[in-house]
């Protein structure tokens, strides 16, 4: 699994834990190309995409933005389509990351995969393969 950001901040003394992860799959990162690709295909219903938080007892917990990117997928948004199509791509581990690209992939299979992603697809599903990281 990936790394959990923990931290504390002195000023509120709340513990916060953010399965968003680092890199590519950050939720800032996700939130910045989610723009670039709703510019890019020119999305006019843009979503608000963010992760759902939980307080209690002191601590915050922020889960991953990527479950409403696979909501977008979901309805046929363009650009979370792209960022889904980006996430199933990563080899870095992050929290909850084979239980989200299962989800991602089985939202991108039933939505209707636009053409000009099969074959990236198809090479990964079959980089995995060889690589023995999922069942034929």
């Amino acid at each position: 699994m990936g790394s959990l950001r923990h931290s504390n901040t002195p000023r509120d003394h709340m513990t916060v834990i953010d399965y968003n992860g680092t890199g590519p799959l950050s939720a800032k990162e996700i939130l910045r190309r989610y723009e670039e690709y709703a510019r890019r295909f020119r999305v006019k219903q843009r979503r608000y995409l963010a992760p759902l938080c939980h307080e209690e007892k002191g601590t915050r917990w922020i889960y991953p933005v990527m479950d409403d990117v696979i909501e977008g997928i979901k309805d046929g948004d363009l650009a979370c389509i792209a960022l889904g199509v980006d996430s199933i791509g990563e080899d870095k581990c992050f929290p909850f990351g084979r239980i989200l690209k299962s989800r991602t992939a089985r939202a991108l299979r039933q939505t209707g995969l636009p053409s000009q992603y099969h074959e990236r697809v198809r090479n990964r599903i079959i980089q995995m393969l060889i690589a023995s990281k999922c069942a034929p």
